[in-house]
């Protein structure tokens, strides 16, 4: 065994030639793979390691929890707009019913009025029904 092969495993607490080029093999498709996607647009475009190509591990997944982190945060904003859109959702449909029983309420809001055409949009937005459907049905 020569002196620097020797060295080497000392160096890297390996016990044989093979076990080095085992490891050379891994840290090579490493640095491949690194200089593939810092290329790329992507997160890690224009990434370099401080002192160990290693790093991007942790720092792939630094990025991993800050994106979680931001999924997080938007499905708590996207959970309260949809009760919001929930409670607006049953405040329109509850007038429509009503101006249905109520003659002096539909004089105020049903069909031919500006009203109308807004609750209708909206409860066929939030229904997925067509326009024409629910004006037909609230309509006179």
């Amino acid at each position: 065994m020569s002196g620097d092969l020797k060295h080497a495993l000392e160096m890297t607490g390996l016990a044989t030639a093979e076990e080095l080029i085992d490891i050379a093999k891994v840290g090579l498709s490493l640095m491949n793979a690194i200089d593939t996607f810092i290329k790329a647009p992507s997160l890690i475009e224009g990434w370099s390691p401080a002192d160990d190509p290693a790093e991007i591990v942790g720092d792939l997944y630094n990025l991993f929890e800050e994106s979680i982190n931001c999924h997080k945060a938007d499905l708590d904003r996207l959970r309260v707009a949809e009760e919001k859109l929930q409670k607006a959702a049953e405040a329109v449909a509850y007038l429509l019913n009503r101006s249905k029983r109520d003659e002096k309420l539909y004089y105020q809001i049903g069909f031919g009025t500006e009203s109308f055409r807004l609750l209708t949009g909206a409860h066929a937005a939030f229904t997925g029904e067509d326009v024409k459907t629910v004006e037909k049905r609230y309509g006179a």
